[in-house]
């Protein structure tokens, strides 16, 4: 097996050299070059080179591989036809890998072998041998293919109407997610910032001990610290000084506790700054500048807390104004200072209060910047709150809100609104203030885009404030396009999802005001403002829905916002709002409108109908009253009618019936509207089934009365379109339509009388609309309006109606009696084709009418008619055709109408004009019409005959049929008939073309025609030799008897002429007369037909030149046929006539015996017996054919011997006896009988030969034939005993009495010597009467001794006795012939054969029948009866005359609703009347500061001056430790101040201490630092007049120790303080319960020193 393996391997691998040797060398043994073929690539594989390959080894192994892969493609296609959708993989996978096969099918060696084996096969074939491919395009992947062709396939979808509500609830799903996450991640924040506050609190306690930050402060009792002057100013407020020693003495009791704490403060600073290394010079530097700060401090303080306290009196307004208090407010309110920050917010607060002051803060450029600063450095919640409240204050002084707009008041609201969320209702006041303005500023785009990013978030409160504002924005005209730039719309949507009724509504109106800016109205719609109307439209609010229906009804007055607004749910919304509030005209009006202008939009009123507006339309149309709303409603309705697709739906809504309700409205606009409805729904087919079944023509009909024309005209128009309806014609007669309709085209306005006359032409469908139209008056109208119209379109409708009248015979005579025949003379004059066919017309039905033929015909129209055949157009031929028809009916006009025009325009018609059958037809039946004896002559000059035949060549059947009698016709007169014959094309269309038509009436007339002609002896002969013998000959074969007849006669009276016989001969005339003849009845019906046939025959066979054609042997056996099976009596002699001379020079006369000529001789001798005198004519033919036949030879004659020539023979004997010549051609035949051979003459020798002879004997000119033949069968002892009788006896004794020859002698001597053998005739010849002895004895006195010796032997026969045995001489007569050879005497047995006259074959006479062609010819022309035909109605003409295109669009025709309802509106003014608004009044009533609240503390000037001191340090970044011990004392400060308010510490415990009011049981005065245990400050009292006590000292301040200020304040005061507190406005009495004092180390913390 290895080595097997091994072999065979080494086997395949030679093979395997073989084969690339082979291939290798193929582009050497041929030129592959020029065969070499483009290779296609298939792109499932994309390698032509493993294609080829696969193909080459598919085909060796007998494996059909493109079978395989059409099969696979095949069962793909299927599965993919089955199952467009799904793509089948597997079988896609299958068919790539069959694709990418590349082994080899069968095994090498097979290849190899096929290789060679089809090598000589393949030397012809065209191979791609050397693998060069063109590379083509590559098509797109099937896959590829097959997704395009799904997404073609895929069927358009609607809007889901739903679509936008999921939007929406996705939306807000996915908004609540996102708030979700936000508030959770501020919530980990603050949780984050609280324990980070905790941390450093816990961090500053151990660190810092307050002992070591807070020195001991003593006061500075002797001024020395810095001047006081201001401060004394203050001081001198101070009334009560028992309430200042009160607190000084308190405030001494703990300045042991602080100033150890500031003790320890020290400690520890200064070991953290030995530990840093630092000099003891750098600090005493440091505190020589905190002294410095401390004493400016303490002044800016006491300035701020002045200020603030002066601006709370009202009275102090314009003092504080002019004096410079709002720069100085701006200034300290920089210091970085906590309290003084405060009191400057304080400040801003109540001198934003008053109107003097807040336009001085607004006129003092740095104001706003600076309380932008505040806000931004600051978390304190009483700055915040008191700078929002300024802020609203100053939003509220009207005309400067650009100014603080541009100061950049807006980005100050919203920071603070992101510092304190609690504030934004506040801070969006300030923002809606801004808005309420009349002009527009400068910046006013940054509050629309803070109220765009506010509206987003927040309180419904404060979604509600926004959307005010932008209402109010919303009335600028100049910045509603920002608006809608900036967001405005989607804002909206945010705004007024989920929100009250009062938020729906400012944003209803905000939709309302943005689009009355006609520049914004498509940038709304492309931002979703429509799906926000439609959101609002659920509502049941009458205000929102007013304006979501004006905005919709703005926007749709954009024709690009039309797709929006349908696909968006604009209609939907409109609809909902039309169902809701229907009857209240703010809400139904601008509904209505845009309704209207949506409809007005041709490419969307499907659409619209589709989403539901039908409802809407119908609702407002039942419901509302009023008339703005009716009339829009109306105009949408009849723009949406415009489109065909959408009468169903509105159909199916009633709406026919609610428009026939309105047509019963008082006003006129109203009624016109429903015209227009009315119109539209008649436009269409399948609607107008519904008006006329709704009853909705009465309605039109009422309205077609109104004094509108533009309602008439609609209503004329409509009645038009509705006159379509042919179903429903009978149930709008019944309704009134055709009085209607006449009445209006009474009309003035031309397309209404266009409209009117079109449906009339329409309406005269039947004889009884017809009728209804004439009694209506309507001819009178229409004639006026057809010859007086002032423009040419109202003629052409008017013409059309007494066209289409004309079809009617009822209304013919009425029309012409009522002026139609002018009128319609005058329309034909005008320039349109379509006018002169509908005359025309009119002229073909009026000459119907015979009554007035008459007076068409007096009147021109003839020559009208003629003219107007000049046009291109088939039908007016017709028409034309049609008219002259009628016309040429009158048989007293035919004259005029030929001469008129009439022949020339059918001839012009029929042969060069027109190319439609029916045209010609009707031309022919006119030309007949018009051919009498009056106008022959005139028709035959315009070229009749020519015309007719060329007519007849390119016609039907009914044109060949007319033509024809035409031509017939022509053959009565003389004229035409020279005419016809002298032109050859005519004869041969006649002959050729009419005679072989299929139409056998055709055929009959033809050939009559032609017989005619033939008949006529003076044009006989160009008529037959044009070939007329063809149609004759075929008229013979017709079945119609006189056809046949008159064909027959014809054709034998053609016989008068030898070449015309010729010509008869030569074809297959006889053989069809043979035919006919044989296949005629044999009654005698047929007997006329019957014996012309014979004659011709008789004439064609004895004419010599046209016997020659005559002599065929197919002709002759037809003949014997012919007297076989159909022999009639009369015409045997014709036939034996025939016969006879058609055996005349007969070639071949035994043919003719063959034929068995002698049996139809026979028949016709036994049927000519009785036959009368035809019966010696039949009898004399037979003898001269027996004698033609005779010369045929020996043959010939035996077969006439034995075929009854003899009885023939003897019938002629004795008949014919006085017939010489028949006689001797009887004797002659004897005389062959006898003389032709033994057998003839043994076979004739019976009685019929005796009674010939015995006759013939007595014809002188056959004594000598009858002599030799009688001798010759006496001398013969087999003949003689036939001849053994008297009257042979007597025909001797009659020769011998006559003068003879001697040859008759001698022949004579013969026969009597043969009678002298008879025994019986011996006796009774000797005797008398016949003395045979005196004849002998007579003949024997001749001369001649062969006579003598016979008459001795015929004597010596008879005197010898009768009973010898033999005669005498016999022996001796044998013995001499026998020994001797010789006879012994004279006498001989020998005749004498004279000469036989030859038969006569040349000139022979005429037979009878030729003696009748002479007779009159035309006794047998037969011309058919004329009949006029009338040329019929032309019909209704054309189509009725499509009116003018009225305009159904009625949006172009009427006012904008829109701008109607815009006309009303001003700009800049708000719809909603919003006014500026104050600060909210929980906010205004927060954070108030009271005369206790300016009291300020001993040691406020040193915690002032160590803040100022570590700011300082802080701000010059001099060490670390600075920054460490500050933001170690913040966190101290912090944890102090919620230990000292544990109320907060779970809210805002990461804020900084503020100011807070007494309601949240906070106090200005915790915030300073004041306590119980304290020395107080001075009280700051606002009220200068009610201090009487006398003004205390101020302290020295210095930078280390706060000044104490011994302020005494009477309790008695505290009443009056809270009455001038009530009588501010914006201040109110605080609360003074006081909380738990705070420690000094919490003191230090609120006055700010780590802050």
């Amino acid at each position: 097996m290895e080595e097997g393996n091994d072999g065979s391997k080494a086997k395949v691998g030679d093979d395997i050299k073989k084969f690339k040797r082979y291939r290798m060398s193929l582009d050497t043994n041929w030129n592959w070059q020029k065969k070499k073929l483009g290779c296609r690539i298939r792109p499932e594989n994309g390698n032509p080179a493993k294609d080829a390959l696969r193909e080459v080894f598919a085909e060796l192994g007998g494996v059909d591989l493109n079978k395989i892969l059409e099969d696979m493609r095949k069962g793909k296609k299927e599965k993919e036809a089955a199952n467009k959708v799904l793509v089948d993989h597997d079988g896609e996978k299958t068919f790539k890998e069959i694709l990418g096969r590349a082994r080899v099918f069968g095994a090498s060696q097979l290849a190899l072998e096929s290789l060679d084996k089809e090598e000589n096969k393949k030397l012809h074939v065209t191979q791609n041998i050397m693998q060069q491919f063109a590379v083509l395009p590559k098509s797109p992947p099937r896959r590829v293919m097959l997704e395009i062709q799904r997404e073609r396939s895929k069927p358009l979808r609607l809007p889901d109407q739903d679509f936008q509500k999921m939007q929406t609830e996705k939306m807000e799903k996915q908004r609540a997610r996102q708030r979700a996450l936000r508030m959770a991640a501020m919530e980990q924040t603050a949780l984050d910032k609280e324990k980070q506050n905790n941390a450093t609190a816990e961090f500053a306690k151990t660190m810092l001990d307050p002992s070591t930050v807070l020195r001991s402060y003593g006061g500075d009792l002797f001024s020395s610290g810095g001047e006081y002057l201001e401060g004394m100013l203050y001081l001198s407020r101070m009334a009560d000084s028992t309430l200042k020693s009160h607190r000084m003495n308190t405030g001494m009791s703990d300045a042991s506790d602080a100033k150890e704490i500031q003790d320890q403060i020290a400690i520890e600073i200064e070991k953290k700054s030995e530990r840093d290394n630092k000099t003891n010079d750098v600090d005493e530097q440091a505190a020589q500048a905190n002294s410095e700060v401390s004493q400016d401090t303490n002044a800016k303080l006491t300035c701020a807390a002045s200020l603030c306290n002066w601006s709370r009196n009202p009275a102090n307004a314009s003092r504080l104004a002019s004096e410079g208090a709002v720069r100085a407010i701006n200034q300290l309110a920089l210091e970085p200072v906590h309290s003084i920050t405060m009191y400057c917010a304080a400040a801003y607060r109540h001198m934003s209060e008053h109107l003097e002051l807040a336009t001085a803060m607004i006129d003092e450029i740095k104001t706003i910047s600076t309380i932008s600063e505040m806000v931004s450095s600051t978390n304190d919640e009483f700055i915040a709150y008191n700078l929002a409240i300024a802020l609203v204050n100053l939003t509220r002084v009207n005309g400067k809100e650009g100014v603080i707009v541009d100061g950049a008041i807006v980005l100050v609201l919203m920071n603070l609104i992101l510092l304190k969320p609690e504030l934004g209702a506040t801070c969006v006041r300030g923002l809606y203030n801004l808005t309420c303005v009349d002009i527009t500023y400068t910046s006013i785009e940054r509050v629309i885009r803070a109220l765009v990013s506010l509206s987003l978030s927040g309180t419904s409160s404060v979604k509600h404030l926004c959307a005010a504002a932008l209402c109010n924005l919303s009335d600028l005209k100049s910045v509603r396009a920002r608006m809608v730039e900036e967001g405005a719309i989607n804002v909206l949507s945010t705004l007024s999802r989920g929100a009250e009724t009062r938020t729906r509504r400012v944003c209803a109106v905000i939709l309302q005001n943005l689009s009355a800016a006609r520049s914004v109205r498509v940038e709304m719609a492309s931002r979703s403002s429509v799906s926000v109307a439609y959101a609002l439209s659920s509502d049941q609010d009458p205000i929102i829905l007013r304006c979501i229906g004006l905005t919709l009804s703005r926007l749709a007055m954009e024709p690009t916002n039309c797709q929006k607004i349908i696909h968006e749910s604009g209609v939907a919304a409109l609809g909902s709002i039309a169902v809701k509030y229907p009857t209240i005209p703010g809400i139904s009006q601008p509904v209505a409108s845009a309704f209207q202008l949506l409809s007005s939009n041709q490419s969307f009123r499907v659409n619209i109908v589709n989403e539901g507006s039908v409802t809407a339309i119908a609702s407002l149309l039942r419901s509302s009253v009023d008339m703005f709303t009716l009339q829009h409603s109306l105009l949408a309705l009849c723009n949406l009618l415009c489109e065909a697709e959408n009468h169903l739906p509105i159909i199916q809504q009633g709406l026919i019936l609610t428009l026939i309700s309105m047509c019963d409205h008082d006003n006129d606009l109203i009624k016109d509207f429903c015209s227009l409805a009315f119109l539209n729904l008649s436009c269409a087919e399948d609607s107008r089934k519904h008006l006329v079944n709704a009853g909705a023509v009465v309605a039109i009909i009422n309205i077609a009365t109104q004094n509108s024309a533009v309602t008439k005209k609609r209503c004329a128009a409509t009645l038009c379109n509705l006159s379509y309806y042919t179903a429903g014609m009978a149930r709008m007669v019944s309704d009134g339509i055709i009085p209607s309709i006449v009445q209006l085209v009474t009309a003035k306005d031309t397309s209404t009388v266009h409209y009117s006359c079109a449906a009339l032409c329409r309406l005269c469908c039947t004889v009884e609309n017809s009728r209804l139209i004439l009694e209506s008056g309507a001819v009178p109208n229409l004639v006026t309006g057809a010859r007086e119209a002032s423009d040419q379109a109202t003629k052409q409708f008017c013409g059309a109606v007494l066209s289409s009248l004309s079809y009617y015979e009822s209304c013919r005579v009425t029309l012409c009696e009522m002026g139609a025949i002018a009128a319609l003379k005058g329309l034909a004059e005008l320039n349109d084709e379509t006018t002169k066919q509908r005359c025309l017309v009119a002229f073909a039905n009026l000459s119907c009418e015979v009554s007035v033929q008459v007076s068409m015909i007096k009147e021109g129209v003839v020559s009208i008619i003629a003219e107007l055949a000049n046009s291109l157009k088939e039908v007016t031929y017709i028409c034309c055709a049609k008219a002259i028809c009628n016309l040429a009916c009158n048989a007293d006009t035919k004259l005029s109408v030929a001469t008129d025009g009439g022949v020339h325009a059918l001839l012009m018609i029929s042969m060069v004009q027109s190319v439609d059958p029916l045209t010609k037809l009707l031309c022919v039946i006119g030309l007949n019409n018009l051919l009498d004896h009056t106008t022959i002559h005139f028709m035959l000059e315009e070229g009749l005959i020519g015309s007719i035949a060329n007519l007849s060549k390119v016609g039907g059947a009914h044109i060949s049929m007319l033509s024809a009698k035409i031509f017939n016709h022509l053959t009565q007169f003389d004229t035409a008939r020279h005419k016809m014959v002298e032109r050859k094309a005519v004869l041969t269309t006649l002959y050729k073309l009419l005679c072989e038509s299929t139409t056998a009436e055709t055929q009959v007339i033809a050939i009559r025609t032609v017989c005619n002609l033939v008949l006529d002896p003076h044009v006989r002969g160009q008529a037959i030799l044009a070939g007329a013998f063809g149609p004759l000959e075929k008229g013979i074969e017709m079945d119609d008897r006189y056809t046949v007849m008159q064909c027959l006669v014809s054709l034998f009276w053609s016989c008068n002429d030898a070449k015309f016989m010729e010509l008869m001969s030569k074809g297959t005339i006889p053989s069809t007369l043979l035919h006919f003849a044989s296949h005629l009845p044999k009654s005698n019906s047929s007997d006329e037909e019957y014996n012309y046939v014979v004659k011709i025959l008789v004439m064609l066979a004895w004419e010599e030149r046209s016997r020659l054609f005559m002599q065929k042997r197919e002709l002759v056996e037809h003949i014997f046929v012919l007297i076989d099976e159909n022999l009639k009596a009369d015409a045997i002699h014709w036939l034996a006539i025939t016969l006879r001379f058609l055996v005349l020079g007969y070639t071949d006369l035994p043919e003719l015996l063959h034929l068995k000529i002698l049996p139809t001789m026979m028949k016709l001798f036994e049927k000519s017996i009785g036959n009368g005198p035809s019966s010696l004519i039949t009898i004399k033919s037979l003898v001269h054919i027996l004698r033609t036949l005779s010369h045929g030879g020996e043959a010939c004659v035996s077969e006439l011997v034995t075929g009854g020539a003899l009885t023939i023979l003897r019938r002629a004997a004795e008949t014919c006896a006085d017939d010489s010549d028949i006689m001797y051609e009887v004797a002659a035949l004897m005389y062959l009988f006898v003389t032709n051979s033994f057998s003839s003459k043994l076979c004739s020798a019976t009685a019929d030969s005796s009674r010939i002879l015995s006759v013939l004997g007595f014809h002188p000119n056959c004594f000598e034939l009858v002599a030799v033949t009688m001798g010759m069968y006496l001398m013969d002892p087999k003949c003689r005993q036939a001849f053994a009788n008297e009257a042979i006896a007597k025909v001797v004794m009659q020769i011998m009495e006559t003068k003879y020859s001697e040859s008759t002698a001698s022949n004579l001597v013969l026969a009597i010597y043969g009678f002298s053998k008879i025994n019986s005739c011996r006796e009774f010849l000797m005797a008398a009467p016949f003395q045979i002895d005196r004849v002998i004895n007579k003949l024997s006195l001749l001369e001649s001794p062969r006579i003598r010796a016979n008459c001795a032997r015929a004597y010596k026969n008879f005197n010898s006795d009768l009973n010898e045995a033999i005669e005498e001489g016999a022996v001796a007569s044998l013995i001499a012939m026998s020994l001797e050879g010789k006879l012994k005497n004279q006498s001989s047995d020998e005749f004498l054969h004279p000469d036989v006259i030859p038969q006569k074959d040349r000139n022979l006479p005429a037979p009878a029948c030729s003696g009748e062609i002479s007779a009159n010819p035309t006794e047998a022309q037969w011309f058919e009866k004329v009949k006029v035909t009338n040329g019929g109605a032309a019909g209704k003409g054309p189509d009725p005359p499509e009116p003018p295109a009225t305009s159904i669009d009625g949006s172009s025709e009427y006012p904008n609703m829109a701008e109607e309802l815009d006309a009303g509106e001003i700009e800049g003014k708000t719809k909603m009347a919003f006014a500026k608004m104050q600060v909210p009044q929980n906010v205004k009533e927060s954070h108030l500061l009271s005369d206790t609240d300016f009291m300020l503390n001993a040691d406020r000037d040193r915690d002032d001056a160590s803040a100022n001191e570590s700011a300082l340090e802080t701000d010059e970044g001099e060490s670390v430790d600075e920054e460490a011990k500050e933001a170690i004392a913040a966190q101290l400060a912090a944890q102090d101040s919620m230990s000292s308010h544990p109320s907060k510490q779970g809210s805002r415990g990461e804020r900084a201490p503020s100011f807070r009011s007494r309601s949240r049981n906070n106090s200005f005065r915790a915030s300073l630092g004041n306590s119980r245990s304290a020395s107080k400050a001075n009280l700051l009292s606002g009220n200068n007049s009610e201090s009487d006590s006398p003004r205390p000292t101020l302290a020295p301040l210095d930078g280390n120790h706060s000044p104490d200020m011994p302020l005494a304040v009477k309790k008695d005061k505290k009443k009056t303080h809270q009455s001038q507190s009530s009588n501010n406005p914006t201040l109110k009495p605080i609360n003074h319960n006081r909380d738990k004092e705070p420690t000094m180390a919490e003191q230090a913390a609120r006055l700010g020193l780590f802050t």
